[in-house]
């Protein structure tokens, strides 16, 4: 009886015993080290509990996309010239970014202040946010990325700070550029879809690799 009192105040994170957060965990566990949990956010039957990845340093509860589609590695898509700027989603080979149940990570939102997310662009030839040309510099070609409740981050007025690497900006590179997005608008994450700007010439290739939705 009293073990069943522990783990109901103080959840270890297991499939079977669930916490309803990573900071649930650390708080009644502190040699706890960062690593695979598992939590169930609204609390109820332990079937719909997720795996998560928290992070004992900043008390994170990090939920992963679909593992099938968390990253596509550079290839090819086709532009369309009467409706060029066109959703990843609706582009031949395309698809949106999917994660775990809404219900849960809804009550993620409600438990956190901030919200985080890493999205990265894999570029050859291919322009993600900044681009040089004729030694000038603009952002005409930075992609737009778009948040589950349809909100839309245009990258090309981000802060750089929020722009941690920006190695395709020569336009001839076959690198990546990793973007970060920290915000209290708990709705507009995690990243759903993204339009990419330049591509569809012969030796263009994009692909992509979208990070963890990390509550806090």
């Amino acid at each position: 009886m009293q073990e069943d009192i522990e783990e109901i105040k103080f959840p270890k994170g297991t499939r079977e015993n669930p916490a309803g957060s990573c900071r649930d965990i650390f708080l009644g566990h502190v040699n706890y080290k960062s690593g695979w949990y598992w939590v169930d956010p609204n609390m109820g039957v332990i079937n719909d509990a997720l795996q998560v990845y928290c992070n004992s340093t900043t008390q994170e509860t990090c939920v992963y996309p679909t593992s099938q589609i968390r990253r596509m590695h550079p290839r090819y898509y086709k532009k369309n010239q009467k409706q060029p700027r066109r959703w990843f989603s609706d582009l031949f080979g395309g698809h949106k970014i999917t994660y775990v149940s809404e219900v849960q990570l809804n009550f993620l939102r409600l438990q956190s202040r901030y919200v985080t997310q890493y999205f990265t662009y894999y570029c050859t030839n291919s322009v993600a946010w900044a681009h040089i040309e004729r030694g000038r510099t603009h952002f005409n070609d930075a992609i737009i990325l778009r948040g589950s409740n349809d909100y839309k981050w245009k990258t090309k007025n981000m802060d750089k700070k929020f722009v941690i690497e920006d190695n395709c900006k020569d336009g001839r590179s076959n690198k990546y550029t990793i973007f970060k997005i920290s915000t209290k608008k708990k709705q507009a994450l995690p990243i759903v879809d993204f339009m990419p700007i330049d591509y569809g010439s012969a030796w263009q290739q994009f692909g992509y690799e979208a990070g963890p939705v990390c509550f806090k």
